[in-house]
């Protein structure tokens, strides 16, 4: 499910229920101050846990958390809360919460000891830095077990409780927000190799969603982010892209990306260039022929056309350059009889007079010098010769001209690259 707009939203109230009866007797895992090189962690806030009694101390449901006046006190109105028997998964205020909420928690068992930690996130309006802190409880006790501060996290919206090792217990995973920017990374947080860690998973823009699935059934999952390919005003038309990231037993490094179709014609000259990249021409052609024939697609105006009032000629251009992209590849190909049949059909299309019909006569020049030594290099650039001389402003004012999160065409002699 896409979240569109997460700005700042109310408390999150915990989400797993902790025993209000621990009473089991079991060694707790010793714990440490590692964290991953690109993190901070609060090390003087770390405790060393011994081998000694675990429970944890008996729900009074009476106990209310009151959010304390400055953020020097919260760390110990959290702990008083929970060791005076507040219930862990009701830690949220009970007064009339600020404009900006203060901190998310929730409580799970994510070191297998069948006890319940406490893990909460305050946000950096209320505490600088925003910090991640685990609360571990042993002998009727709570105490920070360990606390972390991503650089350059303004809050960690906790998103879901999962596996990410399958020989590991259960990580909490955190939607942390940049600072400033529309970027925001995910986190995984929890007790991997006898020690608390966090884990940076994935970097993406505002809005983007992310999923956790073992691809290759090795036991780790892989993290997929769906995420946009622009949020910056330069970028253009932005569209969806899916990130894949695998862990190469240090990290989760990227491995590949796959974009589902878009909706707008510069998309479709986006996913040829990339077939192109990959040395599948008629992959490109079935690209560039659903841009050239598709009339339900959007089209994106260049800045010229935008600020000159003509974005009604984005369609008739990008489509007429399509179908040029398609006869020159035909010719690329060494097939001019399927050529002529898209000449033909453009040239229907883009009439004498009308916007388009430009690259009708590019085409027609193309034909032409490649009827006489059958050389598409040479030929082309008769092509670009013509529309240099007769129409010279036609690809920097109506191509190329998209963001920086598209394709980019700078010079007529642009429109004859293929490889």
């Amino acid at each position: 499910m896409k979240h569109l707009n997460r700005f700042f939203p109310t408390l999150i109230a915990s989400l797993i229920l902790l025993s209000s009866a621990c009473a089991s007797s079991q060694s707790t895992p010793a714990q440490t101050n590692a964290a991953s090189a690109d993190m901070v962690p609060n090390s003087t806030r770390t405790v060393t846990a011994t081998s000694i009694s675990a429970a944890c101390p008996k729900i009074n449901p009476e106990i209310q958390f009151k959010l304390p006046i400055g953020p020097g006190e919260f760390e110990e109105s959290i702990l008083n809360y929970l060791n005076e028997g507040g219930d862990p998964t009701k830690l949220q205020l009970t007064t009339t919460p600020p404009a900006v909420p203060a901190f998310y928690s929730l409580a799970a068992d994510i070191d297998g000891d069948s006890l319940s930690e406490v893990v909460l996130s305050t946000h950096n309006l209320f505490e600088d830095p925003a910090t991640i802190r685990i609360y571990h409880c042993q002998q009727n006790d709570y105490h920070l077990a360990k606390s972390f501060t991503p650089q350059s996290m303004s809050v960690g919206i906790i998103e879901l409780v999962t596996k990410v090792f399958s020989s590991e217990p259960s990580f909490v995973i955190f939607r942390g927000r940049h600072n400033s920017g529309w970027g925001q990374d995910f986190f995984a947080v929890g007790w991997r190799e006898s020690e608390w860690q966090i884990i940076h998973l994935a970097t993406g823009t505002t809005p983007s969603e992310m999923a956790l699935f073992d691809q290759d059934l090795d036991g780790i999952k892989e993290v997929f982010l769906e995420t946009k390919t622009s949020a910056t005003p330069g970028g253009g038309i932005s569209r969806v892209v899916i990130d894949t990231y695998s862990w190469n037993g240090k990290e989760f490094i990227s491995i590949g990306e796959a974009m589902p179709p878009g909706n707008d014609r510069v998309h479709y000259f986006e996913d040829a260039e990339r077939a192109w990249k990959d040395r599948n021409p008629l992959l490109a052609v079935a690209y560039y022929e659903i841009a050239a024939r598709d009339i339900n697609l959007s089209s994106y105006w260049t800045t010229y056309e935008f600020e000159r009032g003509q974005t009604e000629l984005a369609a008739p251009y990008q489509q007429a350059f399509a179908y040029f992209r398609i006869v020159a590849t035909w010719y690329y190909l060494d097939r001019p009889e399927i050529a002529s049949q898209s000449i033909q059909e453009m040239s229907e299309t883009f009439p004498d007079g009308k916007p388009g019909n430009e690259f009708v006569s590019a085409a027609q020049e193309l034909a032409k010098w490649y009827a006489t030594d059958s050389v598409f290099s040479s030929a082309c650039a008769k092509a670009v010769d013509l529309l240099d001389t007769q129409y010279p402003d036609i690809v920097r004012n109506h191509l190329g001209d998209w963001g920086i999160a598209n394709p980019m065409y700078f010079s007529t002699s642009d429109i004859c690259k293929l490889e």
